[in-house]
């Protein structure tokens, strides 16, 4: 995107209902997912309309699903470039993306993880991929913020 736009990367089609004219007019969205490699991902819809997000997890989601392309965070650096802010909420996804980006030395300034791997009954494989993750993350990264299940790192070049 060219200054000034935002760019997102969403596989539900639905765009939240409270947006402002003026951000839509300035936000490339791209209808695909994030993932390790390309391919197709299924996402579950909530049971309820009136919830945001799709799931990749059948749990507490309804039968109705969408099956969307997936992209590698490389992908679309190489349609938009590297941007400076990146917010990954992928649910549970965040470790492999990751670890995909910084493989491809793909280092946004800012970068807002959610570590799903913390969250109450996550098993301790999903914690042990966290873990790995913030270990990859510490020599590129400060810890500037944590809210909850959210961390924002700020690129050491920048702390």
């Amino acid at each position: 995107p060219e200054r000034g736009t935002s760019g997102a990367i969403n596989p539900d089609a639905r765009l939240p209902y409270d947006i402002d004219s003026d951000i839509v007019a300035k936000l490339v969205l791209r209808r695909a997912a994030v993932s390790a490699t390309r391919g197709t991902v299924r996402f579950y819809f909530p049971e309820r309309d009136d919830w945001v997000s799709c799931s990749i997890l059948p749990d507490g989601m309804s039968s109705r699903v969408i099956d969307v392309p997936s992209i590698t965070f490389g992908d679309a650096v190489a349609c938009d470039g590297v941007p400076t802010l990146v917010k990954m909420d992928i649910e549970g996804a965040e470790p492999e993306v990751v670890a995909s980006m910084l493989a491809a030395n793909i280092t946004p300034t800012v970068l807002c993880v959610e570590l799903e791997g913390f969250s109450r009954g996550s098993s301790a494989r999903k914690r042990a991929a966290d873990l790995r993750m913030l270990r990859s993350l510490r020599s590129r990264y400060d810890v500037v913020a944590v809210e909850d299940l959210n961390v924002t790192f700020l690129e050491k070049a920048r702390a």
